[in-house]
């Protein structure tokens, strides 16, 4: 298989504030934008996030009003000490302590 990106889908109940937490803490960008559905994009690494909103007719059924929950996106970085004190002073709330497991 020649896999040549991923994309998450998560639903959640606000795709504004959503997106726009990635795109101003994590320097996502907005690649499609349309009522209920934001496709994020973070250059550097290629990694695809998409919003949908919580009873959107175009998911199935069964998920259709189910928001994510348990879902833990973990980002990869080089300065994870330096990363983690950058998001506290822009009042990012921190809600796993950091956890450093050399990837590699």
């Amino acid at each position: 298989m020649n896999i040549t990106s991923l994309s998450v889908s998560l639903t959640v109940n606000d795709v504004k504030s959503s997106s726009d937490y990635l795109m101003r803490h994590f320097g996502f960008k907005k690649k499609i934008a349309a009522d209920g559905f934001a496709s994020l994009m973070h250059e550097a690494s290629g990694i695809n996030i998409i919003y949908m909103q919580t009873g959107l007719e175009v998911l199935p059924t069964f998920l259709r009003d189910v928001p994510v929950r348990g879902t833990i996106l973990a980002f990869v970085t080089n300065d994870i000490e330096a990363e983690e004190a950058r998001l506290q002073n822009e009042g990012v709330r921190i809600s796993l302590p950091l956890q450093n497991r050399g990837m590699g």
